[in-house]
């Protein structure tokens, strides 16, 4: 049987004879012996922190928790290019059918990584396409970073952008929850003909749905529509 190490050689395992050639220059020149001696056993502390992170994930490649580990603690030590190389390959690496939604966190996690610290919008946007693209709907649809990926949208003002991703949502894993947030930011913007149009469309996929009838009901009253808030309880008891 193949080791790991042999199906997946792009993981870059390193030893002790690569951490010494691969130690870095510092940035400034350091003339004083005791200041270099201790600039070169802090740098070889760190490759040697990477090669046990690297020795564990063999172990267990699939676990999303050590690679959320392993990409937090290059976060922490600002290796920004190195924390994406981790969060890369770890979104790339798919899961067992138990570990789908620790899975679908890697990808959310590594998205707020691009739009928080590292503040790449255009990266951020990406990583929640490929997320979105990957997840096997039919099988698994986490409605969590359906909201997420619109609420980015709308952070960056793209309202349009965030319609599309519901709009999306709905016709591939239609959720409870996505038709309440979607109805909820139109009915903020008041778009009445949308949120109309919606709870159409929310009570086609559940139409035993109490609360959806209710709060149906009670937009068309709010419009003065008394006719279609009287009639539209009468449906769900068809």
């Amino acid at each position: 049987m193949a080791s790991f190490k042999d199906t997946d050689p792009t993981l870059g395992f390193l030893t002790r004879k690569d951490a010494d050639v691969m130690l870095p220059r510092p940035t400034r020149k350091i003339t004083d012996p005791t200041e270099l001696a201790d600039y070169c056993l802090r740098k070889r502390k760190e490759f040697e922190d990477q090669i046990r992170r690297e020795r564990t994930l063999e172990v267990d490649h699939r676990n999303p928790t050590l690679w959320r580990n392993y990409a937090e603690a290059e976060m922490k030590n600002k290796f920004i290019n190195h924390a994406r190389n981790v969060w890369d390959r770890a979104v790339t690496l798919l899961p067992r059918k138990r570990y789908w939604q620790r899975y679908i966190y890697l990808w959310i996690n590594y998205a707020l990584y691009e739009e928080l610290d590292a503040g790449d919008m255009e990266r951020a946007r990406d990583v929640y396409r490929k997320c979105l693209q990957t997840t096997p709907h039919k099988k698994f649809s986490f409605a969590k970073i359906w909201l997420l990926a619109a609420g980015f949208e709308i952070r960056l003002l793209n309202l349009e952008g965030a319609r599309e991703i519901l709009g999306t949502a709905i016709g591939k894993s239609p959720k409870d929850k996505i038709f309440k947030k979607y109805i909820e930011i139109e009915l903020n913007l008041g778009n009445f003909y949308r949120c109309r149009k919606l709870y159409e469309k929310y009570l086609h996929w559940f139409p035993e749905n109490c609360y959806a009838w209710t709060k149906y009901a009670e937009l068309e009253k709010s419009l003065c529509e008394t006719e279609r808030a009287r009639t539209a309880p009468s449906y769900s008891s068809d």
